[in-house]
């Protein structure tokens, strides 16, 4: 009895808190169930040291005493599967997409003085506006609601598109190699252990590049001298471990829905202007003037980065829910890019150069979440509305050497080499997820 009471117990107090957490309609219910919760817990914390003790004369682990051994184990859930526990969830999620390249001064640190460029490049791209639906199944799996995922036979159906496309994926087993069931198996293990993992491909399809000539001693414009059509395919994968599995209840009580710390891989090629600078005055950083720019040229940017990502919010169970994404991750990853002694003049000989670039990556969205069923219902039918913004900066940077003689110190000056400012993805998602 002890320890069947005290594998029950955090599941309990975890729904009694939620309906404690003001659950709109439940004001009496919610105050009984603080109190069942407060009191639940105690009892806890008691029954786990009554079951320590309990172990003790059979040096045995507590894990491993016949009590915990005769609890539902893998098999039994197995073999116990109900109704009740698998569900069907389809999905339908609009999107609109937009690209942009924000130019910004301080885009790779210092602030960057372009006067004395002739050349720059400006994207004029149609957004990516789609319309997608997809089927999964979901197994509530040791008392966790949507614990494993079953995706084989069901993929995301474009439904319509323009602009380009874009396709989401949420498979690990696939990202490594694995294919139909052997995938699906292991993407269970993975998100029982609380590995999350999402791929994103948005390709661009409609827009022009123009490259524009640039007064050097004002900076401004001066016309277009060169136009071609823009497309752009860009891959973002992320895989982390959801940190909240460890302290399930304080997250609950933080509002911390998920938070994952882990891993991000990024690329895209799209036609760039490298601008080499150095500094105004060696060793201090501060500002860095134009020394000399590259042709146009199609490059590949290609980011390993590690950070983290977190959404703040109140989960599916009230009515309206608002919550916001925030993720900031931080990398590195080889360019090939090249150089010549008149960049106006194509066709000349070229000077190419390989180097490690580095990056920053952030995203930040809000959002909404309406659940328009009752939470007791075995039906429910939920809409998010969110807009996210994220934005890659990126720049080389040499490395400034000190040299100290007596009282002096003396600095070669340094350099780096950008694009003149920040790669920007924005824009609206509705999603709809009805369960069944």
């Amino acid at each position: 009895m002890h320890t069947e009471a005290l594998a029950v117990a955090p599941y309990v107090v975890k729904q009694a808190r939620r309906v404690a957490r003001g659950e709109p309609g439940y004001g009496a219910t919610a105050a009984r169930a603080e109190a069942l919760s407060r009191v639940l817990e105690e009892q806890r914390e008691a029954l786990s040291a009554c079951a320590e003790a309990l172990a003790v004369p059979a040096r045995t682990p507590l894990e491993d005493t016949a009590g915990f051994e005769m609890q539902e184990s893998l098999l039994e859930q197995g073999r116990a599967i109900s109704l009740d526990a698998v569900h069907l969830q389809l999905k339908s999620d609009v999107e609109l997409l937009f690209f942009h390249q924000l130019a910004s001064p301080s885009s790779s640190g210092g602030i960057n003085d372009y006067r004395g460029r002739t050349r720059r490049l400006a994207y004029d791209v149609d957004p990516v506006f789609m319309v997608g639906g997809r089927a999964l199944l979901t197994y509530d799996f040791e008392h966790v609601r949507n614990a494993a995922r079953l995706n084989a036979g069901f993929k995301t159906d474009r439904l319509f598109s323009s602009g380009g496309d874009i396709a989401y994926d949420s498979s690990l087993g696939k990202l490594i190699g694995l294919n139909g069931f052997a995938s699906d198996v292991f993407d269970i293990g993975a998100d029982l252990v609380g590995i999350s993992t999402s791929l994103k491909i948005a390709r661009f399809t409609s827009g022009n590049v123009t490259e524009l000539a640039v007064d050097p001693a004002t900076g401004r414009d001066a016309g277009a001298v060169a136009s071609a059509p823009f497309q752009l395919l860009v891959r973002q994968i992320d895989v982390g471990f959801d940190v909240t599995k460890l302290f399930p209840e304080a997250a609950d009580d933080l509002y911390l829905e998920e938070l994952l710390v882990g891993f991000r891989y990024m690329d895209y090629k799209l036609p760039r202007i490298f601008y080499a600078l150095r500094e105004r005055e060696p060793g201090t950083g501060d500002v860095y003037v134009f020394e000399r720019q590259s042709p146009a040229q199609s490059v590949t940017s290609r980011f390993y980065q590690g950070g983290f990502g977190l959404r703040m919010g109140n989960g599916e169970w009230p009515r309206v829910a608002p919550f916001g994404d925030v993720g900031l991750y931080g990398g590195a990853g080889p360019v090939r890019y090249a150089f010549s002694a008149d960049p106006a003049v194509p066709g000349g000989p070229r000077e190419v150069d390989e180097a490690t670039m580095i990056a920053l990556s952030g995203n930040l969205s809000v959002g909404l979440r309406l659940r328009l069923t009752s939470n007791l219902s075995r039906l429910r039918l939920l809409t998010e509305l969110s807009y996210n913004v994220e934005a890659v900066g990126q720049g080389i940077v040499s490395r400034i050497h000190a040299t100290r003689r007596g009282d002096e110190t003396t600095y070669t000056v340094g350099r780096k080499i950008d694009i003149g400012g920040f790669d920007l993805f924005h824009g609206p998602r509705l999603l709809a997820v009805l369960v069944l």
